[in-house]
């Protein structure tokens, strides 16, 4: 996902990716970090973490918890409006079996590229 200016920060791919793990269902820190491991590293989604509940758009409703407030719920509604749009305005002319196969190809690609674990 593109970067999406959002107020005056920028509302990057992990950012969306936390919003959508903690609006999704109640998750504590550590399911949010296992949730997106195979995207970023721990330290990465725990200073998204921390820097949503800084601006307000999340909350700790327990020590490990932490869930979206109103502003939080909105940031993630207007993210996936751009996105979908972005996503729509990427796909144009592309036909679905051409989408899906581009997908393909760059998964593999992106195998080939990442070490074993």
């Amino acid at each position: 996902m593109a970067e999406v200016r959002e107020g005056a920060g920028v509302f990057d791919r992990l950012t969306g990716q936390v919003l959508n793990a903690v609006g999704a269902a109640p998750a504590t820190d550590r399911a949010v970090r296992d949730l997106l491991a195979a995207d970023a590293a721990a330290p990465a989604v725990t200073a998204v973490v921390e820097s949503l509940l800084a601006t307000g758009r999340l909350v700790r409703p327990t020590p490990d918890t932490p869930a979206l407030t109103d502003a939080g719920r909105t940031c993630r509604a207007e993210a996936a409006v751009r996105v979908d749009a972005f996503r729509a305005l990427a796909a144009r002319g592309v036909s679905t079996d051409e989408y899906t196969a581009a997908v393909g190809v760059l998964a593999r690609m992106t195998r080939n590229l990442t070490p074993a674990a």
